[in-house]
């Protein structure tokens, strides 16, 4: 019982250290004036270790403390930047996703997909959602939202009222739905986190 237990412990204590060099070893991208990290957020606090891991799900109140130290969710203004510079479908590690930037300045946001309050998650490989730091009037919070493959950026709302959809441009991407909106932040409704710097 004790071998166990001294094995569970450096096991613990491994990871603790890697996951404080993967976090240490983050620089991050510079895109638009705002300086974006390269990887997802995986357990709270934690980046994962690559770019095309999809990290963990969190509620939009779950996402405000999640980036690791020296991180933070990004504002509804950062990421219409990020939509501003461009984005296109690509695969990374044969994982489907969006590429923002150009050539060695670029970031990549794995299509995690939808997940709800049962941690259920249906359409990986065409969806991408991710949170702002943002919230709405009524219980709602700006995300970026993506799915399809053809060419056109636009704003849209899905659930809710579009609260201001001039906000979204309009081009030709190699994307077929690209857009910043307001959605629910209820407990049942969970997207993934891409970081910026503090």
């Amino acid at each position: 019982m004790k071998k166990v237990l001294i094995i569970l412990v450096a096991l613990i204590g491994f990871g603790m250290i890697m996951n404080a060099q993967n976090n240490m070893e983050e620089k991050g991208i510079i895109i638009e004036g705002v300086r974006w990290a390269t990887k997802n957020v995986d357990v709270s606090g934690v980046f994962v270790i690559s770019p095309e891991k999809y990290g963990e799900p969190y509620t939009w109140d779950e996402a405000q403390n999640a980036c690791p130290t020296g991180w933070r969710l990004p504002t509804q203004e950062e990421l219409q930047s990020l939509i501003d510079a461009g984005g296109n479908r690509t695969k990374v590690e044969e994982v489907n996703g969006l590429v923002f930037g150009s050539e060695n300045n670029a970031i990549f946001l794995p299509a995690a997909g939808l997940c709800g309050g049962n941690n259920e998650i249906a359409g990986q490989g065409n969806f991408c959602t991710y949170w702002s730091s943002t919230s709405g009037d009524d219980n709602s919070a700006w995300e970026l939202f993506s799915f399809g493959s053809k060419n056109k950026m636009f704003g849209s709302k899905n659930k809710m009222k579009i609260h201001d959809s001039k906000r979204v441009k309009k081009n030709n991407t190699g994307t077929k739905y690209l857009f910043l909106f307001l959605d629910s932040r209820s407990v049942l409704r969970k997207n993934w986190v891409r970081c910026v710097a503090e």
